[in-house]
């Protein structure tokens, strides 16, 4: 049958037919082509060629060694490495091609890899290194520090006749990377001068021009190096790091996208990228190129601070302190990521880890003074004055850079006890006030005021106050600093003046409002007060002192829980109200459930989450989550986030779970120095002494309160318990009495009973407590005890009354329901006294004292 060829057909064929043409070429002919494209720069071309030729004869050393030799001209120092190699493999005499294989391997490899290389190289027969091959490896052997071995093969070639490349990179290797102290710009300009062609040569003058800072010669030399080998993917970096230090940043992303368009997670040039990023301040972007360096290995100090710097910018100041702790005490002194890891710390609450660091380079005090003076505040407002004077006493004001930093460095030395800041703050106070200087002119009054009236007296401090008021009549600030003046001076009366004054220059002004509201609660209108109070929240719902003002008025109203309730529903449900805010409204109304449901889930800024936390440990203190409540005030103390209010609180804590010697240790600190719970702290360490029946300890301790101090209610309860102690019955009850009048509560209407008790006057006890109860129907543990004591003094009808009101009011209280039931069997009530022992063994199955109380029910039943 006649066979038909279709178009079709023949063009299939075509591919064959040129393949099969292809393959007539002699492999020296396709090794001629492949020659010749390499000489006239057409690298791509010459790999098609030379891959085919490989393909059809693998074995061929030479088709090799050309495809080698086209990566290496091209820059593709990777496959030009595993090229040549494969060309060894196939017979080609390294001899040969010795310099190009260790020039790419030195480009592409690390220094070990191109020694080891080196090395194989000289253990083959008849193998001798070239000049070139010696100066690499000197080279190489200088950058790793080994001067001596490098010095060893400069010594030995410089007695040798080389090749004016190879003298004049032996020259650079020389004077720059082995013996740097001789360096020498001219003969670095010279060996440049002579335009040489040998690529190795001119990366190592730019990488020299860019050590030495000559940045623009450097990026000018790697242009035209990538250029010559745009395969070169290290250039890449080069130029992207010397047009970074010259801040062409636009120019460097270029670049930088050229390396992550191939290799997306490249660890250098993600890094890169986010130096960029920060620059033009997208610090997220920062964060997340950074983020892919890191993950990809890179660990190095600017990784670190790279990192350190991005988060600090996104307010991530856990993260940022993580990354710096890996280099903040290997870097020197006047390294930025010891600022930066003070600054973190700072803004955590962490002053004493700050401190350290000024501790550990008392250089960085003066060379950073703004930052010297956050750090000293910040210590100051945490209650450690002595590490403020540490930084401050070392702090010179010729390195101030401002009026306002002198200012404040002025008072903060004066408040830490250095009394050299007082010509500081006067002087910096009155450039500031005559306008030489920028700052806050109301803090320089107030200050230049203050001293006035020390040094002068009050009359000569209102003189000056009346001075500025009259160049100023209509300046708000003069009439606000006067009624802080005012109020330092004791001198209330003036102040409804003042404010008045305020509130016809701005109507609104909060501080005008407050005050006002403050004196109609003094005046007992609590109905007044909380609307006034209430108006300054409506202007200003975070504003503490009009919240705290709501409050009490709100308590002393005709309509205490109405007005508490519509307090809450306007603080929590206001527009611009923060967490912190309605946190603190729960605490002080006394939802404290509600409070933990915000602490716990609330992200707050770093100015209000210490506050927050604090908050929260009160809040599980009062719900007696005494565990919670120590771990997040312990986490505070680790975080440096700490104040004495804080080691007082976890004190307390400590107390209520039974470790009262980890307690007492707690409290240390405390009861050595002069911080603001001091005397709190003075009282409960005393009252934990007499629960270890030492009132001679507690005694010791009361004896440190001032005499105004010792008078306040909760002295006089522990006084009178530590009398008690004693055995001073007619003392104890005097002092108790003196507490529970003063201040009628659960504490000390019970301990006033049990003065009255011990005095023989029990009868007197229990109409006290029954009179409390009739005004506080709510207070179970004092109803608790009156139904125990009754108990004891053997009027058990009356006390289970007590205890049923004691289990109706609190239906978990099963300590109180097997009392209940024990005195309900007792009086031969057994079915009522059953029914309360199974609701009490509901809540406590297998608890002890339940089923002996339950075995003796059913044993007269």
């Amino acid at each position: 049958m006649k066979r038909i060829f279709t178009k079709k057909l023949l063009i299939a064929a075509l591919p064959l037919a040129i393949m099969t043409g292809c393959a007539e070429q002699s492999i020296e002919e396709q090794l001629s082509q492949a020659r010749t494209s390499i000489e006239n720069n057409e690298y791509q071309q010459a790999l098609i060629e030379l891959k085919q030729t490989i393909q059809a004869s693998p074995d061929n050393a030479e088709a090799r060694l050309l495809l080698a030799q086209a990566y290496y001209k091209m820059g593709s120092m990777e496959n030009a490495v595993s090229s040549f190699d494969k060309a060894m493999e196939a017979g080609a005499e390294p001899v040969k091609f010795a310099d190009s294989y260790i020039s790419a391997t030195y480009a592409y490899a690390n220094n070990d890899a191109t020694l080891q290389t080196i090395e194989q190289l000289e253990s083959r027969e008849g193998f001798q290194p070239s000049a070139f091959v010696q100066i690499i490896e000197a080279l190489v052997l200088g950058r790793q520090a080994d001067k001596q071995e490098a010095q060893t093969i400069i010594d030995g070639l410089e007695k040798s006749q080389l090749s004016e490349r190879d003298a004049n990179l032996l020259s650079l290797v020389d004077q720059f990377v082995v013996n740097p102290d001789t360096a020498d710009e001219a003969a670095l300009a010279e060996v440049e001068n002579k335009q040489s062609t040998d690529w190795v040569t001119r990366t190592l003058i730019a990488e020299i021009q860019y050590g030495m800072g000559a940045t623009e010669s450097a990026l000018t030399n790697f242009q035209q190096l990538l250029e010559d080998k745009p395969a070169f993917l290290r250039l890449n970096f080069n130029i992207a790091e010397s047009l970074i230090r010259l801040k062409r940043f636009d120019e460097a992303t270029q670049y930088i996208n050229e390396i992550l368009g191939r290799f997306p997670n490249q660890a250098m040039a993600n890094q890169l990228a986010a130096i960029v990023a920060l620059a033009k301040e997208d610090f997220e972007k920062a964060s997340n190129h950074i983020e892919k360096a890191q993950n990809a290995g890179m660990q190095s100090p600017l990784t670190s601070y790279i990192a350190g710097m991005a988060h600090f910018k996104l307010q991530n100041y856990e993260q940022a302190i993580a990354n710096l702790e890996h280099i903040v005490t290997r870097v020197p002194a006047n390294h930025p990521a010891k600022q930066l890891y003070i600054a973190a710390k700072l803004e955590t609450g962490a002053s004493s880890d700050a401190l350290e660091i000024f501790n550990r380079s008392p250089e960085m005090v003066n060379d950073n003074a703004e930052l010297s003076v956050i750090t000293s505040m910040s210590l100051i407002r945490d209650g450690f004055s002595k590490g403020a004077n540490q930084i401050l006493s070392q702090l010179d004001g010729n390195n101030i850079k401002t009026e306002q930093q002198r200012q404040e460095v002025g008072l903060f030395k004066l408040i830490s006890g250095d009394q050299s800041g007082l010509e500081m703050v006067r002087e910096s106070s009155n450039r500031i006030l005559t306008q030489e200087a920028e700052g806050n002119t109301k803090q320089a009054k107030l200050i230049l005021l203050t001293l006035k009236a020390n040094e002068e007296g009050e009359e000569a401090a209102r003189a000056q106050l009346q001075q500025w008021q009259s160049e100023e009549p209509d300046n708000v600030a003069n009439y606000l600093i006067a009624a802080e003046f005012e109020k330092y001076q004791g001198n209330y009366d003036a102040l409804d003046e003042i404010y008045q004054k305020v509130r016809q220059l701005d109507k609104d002004n909060i501080a005008a409002l407050n005050h006002e509201a403050v004196r109609t609660m003094e005046q007992q209108q609590f109905d007044q007060a909380y609307t006034l109070f209430a108006d300054v929240l409506q202007k200003a719902p975070n504003d503490e002192q009009a919240l705290k003002g709501a409050f009490l008025a709100a308590q002393n109203s005709e309509d205490p829980q109405g007005k508490t309730d519509d307090l809450v529903q306007q603080v929590t449900t206001a527009e611009d109200v923060q967490q912190y805010t309605k946190m603190y409204t729960y605490v002080l109304t006394g939802d404290f459930e509600e409070a933990i449901e915000i602490g716990k889930n609330a992200n707050f800024p770093p100015q209000t989450k210490p506050k927050a936390e604090f908050l929260l440990a009160r809040s599980f203190l009062q719900t007696q989550q005494y565990e919670k409540a120590e771990y997040r005030l312990n986490k505070l103390i680790e975080s440096e986030m700490s104040t004495p209010a804080v080691h007082y609180m976890l004190a307390r804590t400590q107390t209520m779970q039974g470790a009262n010697d980890t307690a007492l240790r707690t409290l240390q600190p405390l009861l050595n120095n002069d911080t603001p719970v001091s005397d709190r702290a003075i009282l409960l360490a005393a009252d934990i002494y007499l629960t270890k029946k030492q009132p001679g300890q507690a005694q010791t301790l009361l004896d440190k309160l001032s005499d105004q101090q010792a008078q306040t209610p909760a002295a006089q309860l522990i006084k009178g318990k530590v009398a008690l102690a004693n055995n001073d019955t007619g003392n104890a009850t005097a002092s108790l009495r003196s507490a529970y009048e003063a201040s009628p509560n659960s504490r000390t209407v019970q301990a006033l009973y049990q003065g009255l008790k011990k005095q023989g006057q029990q009868q007197q006890g229990f109409d006290l407590l029954e009179e409390y109860l009739a005004e506080n129907s709510d207070s179970g543990s004092t109803r608790e005890m009156y139904a125990s004591e009754l108990a004891r003094a053997d009027k058990q009808a009356e006390s289970i009354k007590q205890y049923r009101m004691v289990v109706e009011a609190n239906p978990k209280n099963w300590q109180a329901m097997n009392n209940l039931s024990w005195l309900l069997n007792q009086q031969g009530q057994q079915d009522d006294a059953y029914t309360w022992i199974k609701k009490a063994l509901e809540l406590k199955p297998n608890q002890k004292a339940l089923l002996n109380t339950k075995k003796e029910i059913e044993a007269k039943m």
